[in-house]
């Protein structure tokens, strides 16, 4: 069961956005339910979660279903906006 989703942001020295993802909260007597858990209390991250360079460029992104699996993966770029590859 959800108790509440909350955005998460952190940004640079410079104001830009650098990291972002939702953390729905569950409660304890959930756990089972969710493979993905983390921290205490209890998430699961779901949406979209990612992480900016300082001028702006996406470096990587995540998306995730209601349960906290990752469902798609997009690598973004480096810093000088050449695509990232791994």
């Amino acid at each position: 069961m959800y108790l509440e989703t909350k955005e998460i942001k952190e940004f640079h020295a410079n104001g830009m956005l650098a990291y972002s993802e939702n953390r729905t909260y569950i409660t304890e007597a959930s756990c089972g339910l969710y493979s993905k858990r983390i921290g205490n209390p209890p998430f699961i991250r779901t949406g979209i979660q990612q992480k900016k360079h300082d001028n702006g460029l996406l470096e990587w992104s995540l998306e995730y279903d209601n349960m906290g699996n990752v469902i798609n993966h997009n690598k973004g770029y480096q810093k000088d906006g050449t695509p990232r590859t791994y």
